[in-house]
């Protein structure tokens, strides 16, 4: 999933859970579920190391840009929002790396979380999206009902 999907559900899991230490936990734990769910997005993570860069970038930013026209929702500054889209982001930190630098310290990690990207629905790229958007459009409902 787009970063600005997982950043997303860690902002809404903030707002409902006010400890930090477990809305961290529960943005770890959303980051997976949401990753298993079919959502191809692979036409940006193969094989072009600046392709991914640029798209996880410009992903990020998009991200930091939604969250900011949701500020008047919620209180994006509060520790328990900040800890959830943290926990909810950072699943795919290593993962990156991995990709960008080809890291083998962080192979283990990379096989680990690939775990949740194996599917048995195959989805096209547009189907993909299409899923990605609806969950955004959901979780943004949530936040500003």
């Amino acid at each position: 999933m787009f970063i600005t999907i997982h950043a997303t559900s860690g902002a809404y899991i903030g707002e409902l859970v006010h400890n930090p230490v477990l809305a961290f936990l529960m943005g770890v734990i959303s980051h997976f579920i949401l990753d298993f769910i079919p959502h191809d997005d692979s036409k940006f993570t193969k094989d072009n190391k600046l392709r991914l860069f640029f798209v996880g970038l410009i992903d990020g930013l998009i991200a930091v840009f939604y969250l900011f026209m949701l500020r008047s929702r919620i209180d994006l500054f509060s520790l328990s929002i900040m800890a959830g889209v943290a926990g909810a982001v950072i699943p795919d930190i290593p993962w990156l790396i991995y990709k960008l630098f080809n890291a083998k310290r962080l192979e283990g990690y990379y096989n680990f979380h690939k775990i949740f990207h194996r599917k048995k629905i195959n989805i096209n790229y547009w189907q993909g999206i299409t899923i990605q958007i609806i969950f955004l459009a959901v979780l943004t409902y949530l936040i500003i009902k």
